[in-house]
Formats: structure tokens, sequence, C-alpha cells
């Protein structure tokens, strides 16, 4: 990681790193903490019912009463993740996402500590769909639990906190390296002029030397040109196209006396 503010003062760069990390607890456990009260449950409903019907017993939940509770506690924990991936003014808009994420959270949660009123209950009741066989004139009772409408407003308070503490000083904590950012966005390390201290340490965390001199590739070696040589002309072959007339009788051989062999006129008798 790299901090453009505290330069190349370890001291600073580490205290730097902790506030970053206490930011990102802050905003994650706020996320959590609020995700997690919104799924308890906050009211406890019971009406009576026609004999012989049973009490109706029904437990609302802080995504029944305030759904907006759990959806930014979604944000929160969105939103710390965040905190890590981004720098300068897309770090500072997270933060102030999550400030007033948190403090959505604490007023959706703050209002619910309280029981509602005999209409209200009976409007939940009949929106959970549990209404048949009530009198319209029965006595509902309803019994909060404060206990986690509290706990979603204390993770709100955390949630609003870490992100109070990303608008006031995140452009001064580390951000990540820049092995990964894409080729385009990278800065130039190995350039000699305008090297700033964020640059060098950019250039140590991508596992450059930042003061070797930037090596500009050679070029290949000439390769020598390939001479073609023509091959000679092959003369060409005549071929025989007319057969003779008439083919030369084999010679005979000698007979006894020197002259040609008779040849047989006839069968023998």
């Amino acid at each position: 990681m790299t901090d453009p503010a505290a330069g190349g003062d370890p001291a600073g760069r580490r205290r730097a790193g902790r506030e970053l990390g206490t930011a990102v607890v802050a905003c994650a456990a706020g996320g959590g903490l609020a995700l997690l009260a919104a799924s308890r449950p906050w009211l406890r409903v019971s009406a009576p019912r026609r004999p012989p019907l049973p009490e109706v017993a029904l437990d609302l939940s802080g995504r029944d009463l305030a759904p907006l509770v759990a959806a930014l506690g979604l944000v929160g924990l969105a939103g710390a993740v965040g905190l890590l991936a981004t720098r300068g003014w897309g770090r500072l808009a997270v933060g102030a996402v999550l400030t007033l994420a948190g403090l959505g959270i604490v007023l959706g949660a703050v209002g619910r500590v309280a029981g509602p009123g005999a209409a209200e209950v009976r409007e939940l009741l009949a929106d959970s769909g549990r209404a048949g066989g009530v009198p319209a004139d029965a006595a509902l009772t309803a019994a909060a639990v404060p206990l986690w409408p509290l706990a979603a407003g204390l993770g709100g308070l955390l949630l609003a906190a870490g992100g109070a503490a990303v608008v006031a000083r995140g452009q001064q904590w580390p951000t990540m390296s820049a092995r990964y950012d894409t080729p385009a966005a990278r800065p130039a390390t190995r350039s000699g002029a305008g090297r700033t201290d964020a640059a060098l340490w950019d250039a140590l965390d991508s596992g450059h030397d930042p003061t070797a001199a930037a090596e500009v590739p050679a070029a290949p070696p000439a390769q020598p040109p390939v001479e073609l040589t023509a091959l000679p002309a092959t003369p060409p072959v005549e071929v025989p196209t007319e057969v003779p007339a008439e083919v030369p009788a084999a010679p005979q051989a000698p007979g006894p006396g020197g002259g040609p062999a008779d040849r047989p006129t006839g069968r023998p008798g």
C-alpha cells in the first residue's frame, strides 16, 4: 500500500494504516450489527380469538417494522469493502454514503424502541394474515423488545462514525498498490522526471527498483539477406511418337550343313 500524505515517514504510514483499518472495522461492524438486529423480534403481539380458536401470538422482526434498517446494513457492509478498493474522491464519496446510511439506521431503529399504538398494532396483525377470528373490539396486546432496536441504532452510530472519519481523513490513508491497477492507470514509476515519494513506494510494492534506470530493450540483430539462385533449365526430352511399321524377323539358327534349318512342312507320317 502507498501513503501519499505520509511520504517517506514510516510512523506516519503506520498511523494512516491503523486509521484506515479502524474505519473499515467500524463500518463493517456497524452494518453487520444492524443487519443482525433487524432479523430479531422487535415487537410481540397477542390477540384473543373466538372460542375454540387459540390466541394469536405474533413476533414481528425489524425487517417487518423497519425494512430500511436491513437494507442500509447491507450498504454498510458493501461500503466497508469499497473503502479498500477506492482512492481520492471515490473514497470520499463512499464515506459520505456510509455516513448517510448510518444516520438512516439510527432514525429507523430509534423510532421502534417504544411500542406502537393500538391502531398500528391492528394494522400489523392484519398485514400478517393472522387476524382471522379476532373480534373487531378485541383488546390487542403489544410488547416491544427494545434491545434489538437499540442494537441496530448502535450499529448505525458505528457506521456513521466510520463514514465521517473517511470523509475527514480518507485522502490521507493508504490505497491499494499500483499492481492492482490497469496498465493505463499505473503511474510511470520508472520515469525520472516528476517522481514523488508515493511513486517510489508504488514501485517498491510492484517489485521494481525505483532507483534503476529505465531499461530499453535492444533491437534484435539484423538478419543477412538471403540470396536466391536460379536453377539451370532442364532441356526438354523428346519422346518418339511413331511406331515402325515392320518389325524385323529374328535370325534363324544354322542347319547341319551350314544352311538355314529346314522347317517341317507337314505332319510326320
